[in-house]
């Protein structure tokens, strides 16, 4: 499962590595070379001669892939590093052949890789720098864990509660968290955690993402109605102007009429609208009649109530991710905004250490 991982890391950072269960001893072991034949006892019968022979053989093959893996890596090595900075390593006739890749890397650490103070100087610096909110919360976490493996690596390693401390204060700071703040103060002590401080507040920025969301889209929606009733208000512009053209040529007209000698009462009543409608010919009835229906419409659509925002409820649903206010039909399983370490097994009744947002108390 961890193939020749120890070919490469100390013993003591090997065993952080890989679990106890699969190592089988408290550390790597090099496999030793098993000889040329297989020591077989005395007096053995033919089966357990079988059994040597077999064993033998394996352990063969897994030294002989031992010494390829070890030859491959330490070849890599050389490659990578100007062979000046291994000089002392180097023996007088095999060079290099007989030196294990993990003692190269370590001699290379030792001497050319020192932490100085001012770099862990630097490195504090960069530990305590302030979070943007407006990144995303992986950009924080990034931060926190790089610094802390460079201090670890300089032998000055931040201590869980110097990184739990130094990472809620710099959220704390943005003025965007504080319910949530609150939230984590009321945890238990065991429950505070680097992991579950991840957790806490990855759902804190998304929650926070969505209230913009939201707010954005009725900013938007304000601008719309204001390019409406902008538009309403040239419409009506217009048409009260082409009202009183209307009228000032239709008075024209009866002045004219009026004044000339044409008999009155042979002006009917249908002759008086032609008259009319011939002095405003640019303008149609129908065109006027459309407009005013769009300005209408539009400002019934402007002063209709708006439905009020409705919170969010429990209705028996759970995701690792979203927490317990989603639609049941959402779950873990088929969530499609899956966050890092998503669990698609989380249920309600085993959330797996997934979103605790929205869970009844």
């Amino acid at each position: 499962m961890y193939g020749h991982l120890g070919l490469i890391l100390p013993p003591h950072i090997y065993n952080t590595i890989v679990p106890p269960v699969h190592q089988g001893t408290n550390s790597w072991t090099d496999p030793p070379y098993p000889g040329i034949n297989p020591a077989i006892p005395p007096n053995a019968t033919p089966e357990i001669v079988a059994y040597y022979r077999d064993n033998h053989k394996e352990t063969l093959r897994v030294w002989k892939l031992y010494l390829n893996v070890n030859a491959a890596l330490r070849k890599n090595i050389l490659t990578a590093i100007d062979e000046i900075y291994l000089r002392a390593l180097k023996a007088p006739h095999t060079g290099f052949s007989n030196l294990k890749a993990r003692d190269m890397l370590s001699y290379l650490f030792q001497v050319y890789g020192k932490i100085t103070p001012q770099a862990l100087e630097a490195n504090d610096k960069v530990f305590k720098t302030d979070w943007d909110p407006t990144t995303p919360f992986e950009m924080l976490i990034d931060q926190i864990e790089s610094a802390q493996e460079f201090a670890q690596d300089g032998n000055q390693p931040y201590s869980d509660r110097q990184i739990l401390t130094q990472a809620y204060n710099l959220v704390y700071k943005t003025g965007m968290f504080f319910d949530d703040c609150k939230e984590w103060n009321k945890k238990q002590p065991q429950d505070k955690t680097w992991i579950n401080f991840k957790q806490h507040f990855l759902n804190a920025q998304e929650q926070v993402r969505m209230q913009q969301t939201t707010q954005q889209t009725g900013y938007y929606g304000k601008a719309l109605d204001q390019h409406l009733q902008q538009q309403c208000l040239q419409i009506e512009e217009a048409t009260r102007l082409q009202c009183l053209k209307i009228e000032e040529a239709t008075q024209h007209m009866i002045n004219t009429v009026k004044g000339s000698t044409t008999d009155m009462s042979t002006i009917t009543a249908p002759t008086a609208e032609s008259s009319c409608q011939s002095a405003s010919s640019t303008i149609s009835q129908a065109r006027f009649e459309q407009m005013f229906d769009i300005l209408n419409q539009r400002l019934d659509k402007l002063e209709a109530p708006k439905k009020p925002r409705t919170k969010p409820t429990d209705r028996g649903g759970y995701c690792w991710t979203h927490g317990y206010l989603v639609d049941p039909r959402h779950n873990s399983m088929n969530c499609k905004k899956k966050k890092p370490g998503h669990q698609d097994n989380a249920t309600r009744a085993d959330n797996m250490g997934g979103s605790q947002y929205g869970k009844p108390t």
